[in-house]
């Protein structure tokens, strides 16, 4: 059987010299040492699915809208919703404010999360009973 040439030592060799040169410039590569994105999100598969990006804007601009609509309980509710309404990933968050976790913010996203589905419902109530 043919060795391809990207199996081959002068291929590694090659390419580990490239890769070291690409991390002292200052280079990040979206992908991981796996070829595959280190980020979940596929833009590939966003762009072949227009109604969910059409959805998730619609979500997020929505969550931004509660969050000047809503009068939170805690201040620590705040930041945290203001930085999911912005579509910041958990890990982020939790990485942002001082003492939480990603744990604590999963749980306090979820917590929002069924306030401001009442708070849609109750917008979506307002809308129809005002166009009968």
């Amino acid at each position: 059987m043919k060795v391809r040439f990207f199996e081959t030592q002068e291929f590694k060799k090659l390419q580990d010299k490239w890769h070291k040169e690409l991390r002292e410039s200052g280079f990040e590569d979206i992908e991981g040492e796996t070829r595959f994105l280190k980020n979940k999100l596929c833009i590939a598969r966003e762009i072949k699915n227009p109604e969910r990006i059409k959805g998730q804007l619609e979500y997020y601009t929505m969550a931004s809208k509660f969050l000047w609509d809503y009068k939170f309980a805690s201040k620590k509710d705040y930041p945290i919703w203001f930085y999911h309404s912005e579509g910041m990933p958990y890990r982020e968050i939790a990485k942002t404010i001082e003492g939480e976790n990603v744990k604590s913010i999963f749980k306090a996203v979820n917590r929002i999360k069924a306030i401001f589905i009442e708070y849609m419902r109750a917008q979506w109530d307002f809308d129809e009973q005002k166009d009968d």
